[in-house]
């Protein structure tokens, strides 16, 4: 009796001691401070929105959201994602805060978007986490979405952020090697697997640029368009820069040390 709770009291410690320093990795010990939204007005009216893209040239500002996101395919409660278009200058017009892509896809659940916006050329590129898939659309006079293109791979396994550099080209992460909600992806996640990677789309075919990252999410271009980098939020601080020009050339992978968040500026 008494072996059998000894061996139960070192199991919870394991336990405990595991659960410790996943915690600890996972930054839940880290402070941060308050950022200061005295000025900002709430709007409410739009659920769970996943990433915000702003264009520049109308002033309105695209979000991916999702009634229920996070809840397993087909819960009560979750419905289809949708893609909103919402004017800051105009936060509280009536019936504009509505799904603008048509229900085209009709299995949507976005993430990552950006916009990519050359000339005449105006497109949103759209992570949808359902398939998983790449979602291009194109932008209609009346203010809607057009899907012209959708895009996969057998390695975009977890797709999380995207960022554009051509009309039909893009980097996509991949933050593990399993699927979204997975066990294998959650396992991944809190031991803290090497598993992600970045997927990078040329217009015609699919190649790996970057690969050995511990959660890859955001990604982002450089104002010049020259680099390309992503952080692995599993972290510490890891992130992956990637050489790259709109015509697909690429060169090699650099690797540096990324600031913890708090020292992040956007």
């Amino acid at each position: 009796m008494v072996k059998t709770g000894l061996t139960v009291l070192s199991l919870l410690a394991v336990v405990a001691v595991a659960t410790l320093w996943s915690l600890f990795r996972l930054n839940q010990f880290q402070s941060y401070p308050a950022a200061d939204i005295a000025n900002c007005e709430t709007v409410i009216g739009v659920a769970g929105v996943e990433d915000v893209v702003t264009d520049t040239v109308s002033g309105m500002a695209w979000l991916s959201s999702m009634q229920g996101r996070g809840l397993k395919p087909g819960a009560e409660g979750q419905e289809r994602g949708a893609i909103i278009a919402f004017d800051p200058e105009n936060p509280l017009a009536l019936g504009a805060l509505r799904d603008r892509t048509g229900g085209v896809p009709q299995d949507f659940a976005p993430l990552g978007m950006d916009l990519y916006a050359r000339g005449n050329t105006r497109r949103l590129f759209v992570v949808n986490g359902a398939a998983p898939n790449v979602l291009i659309y194109t932008m209609t006079g009346r203010g809607g979405l057009a899907l012209i293109d959708t895009l996969t791979d057998r390695r975009l396994t977890s797709p999380g952020d995207i960022v554009a550099v051509g009309p039909r080209s893009f980097y996509v992460t991949n933050s593990a090697s399993g699927a979204h909600g997975s066990f294998l992806a959650g396992a991944q996640y809190l031991t803290g697997q090497a598993a992600g990677s970045v997927l990078y789309y040329d217009g015609n075919s699919w190649s790996e640029a970057a690969d050995g990252l511990k959660f890859a999410n955001g990604i982002a271009l450089s104002p010049d368009g020259a680099r390309v980098a992503t952080q692995a939020t599993r972290g510490p601080g890891d992130a992956v820069d990637r050489e790259c020009v709109h015509d697909g050339r690429r060169a090699q992978t650099g690797r540096h040390d990324a600031p913890p968040p708090r020292e992040m500026r956007g």
